[in-house]
């Protein structure tokens, strides 16, 4: 089947989002590092945490993205698991820090995505004629 042109905008925007993760958690790794080289250990090995667990997230969603291009069933299911985990941060992170516009569009556009992802189209391009009915 014809891949929907929804599903390669989306499985660019993740290989784009993931590298730029990526990246990211590679700078917070090196904050981390130095801050324990300073003489911070106990920041530093908090920020260490916080950055592996931002490139171990990063890494899946790369996988995902690629392999979501591909139409595998499995990376469409993963990227449905993504996507849950974003608007679940977000909502932790407005509980915590207030309400902040960006994480309400971020979880409207997730949201948005999901609804996308169980249109009969995309079920289609990836489980076939056969899709499950969920």
């Amino acid at each position: 089947m014809k891949r929907p042109v929804g599903v390669l905008i989306i499985g660019i925007l993740g290989i784009i989002g993931a590298v730029l993760g990526i990246l990211g958690s590679l700078a917070v790794l090196g904050v981390g590092g130095l801050a324990g080289a300073t003489g911070a250990g106990a920041i530093g090995a908090g920020i260490v945490v916080i950055g592996v667990i931002y490139l171990i997230i990063s890494v899946l969603l790369l996988i995902f993205a690629i392999s979501f291009l591909g139409l595998k069933p499995w990376a469409w299911w993963g990227m449905l698991v993504m996507l849950a985990i974003s608007i679940v941060w977000a909502i932790i992170g407005m509980a915590v820090n207030g309400f902040s516009a960006s994480s309400l569009i971020g979880i409207i556009v997730d949201a948005l995505i999901i609804a996308y992802l169980y249109s009969k189209s995309v079920k289609e391009a990836f489980f076939g004629p056969q899709a499950p009915t969920m």
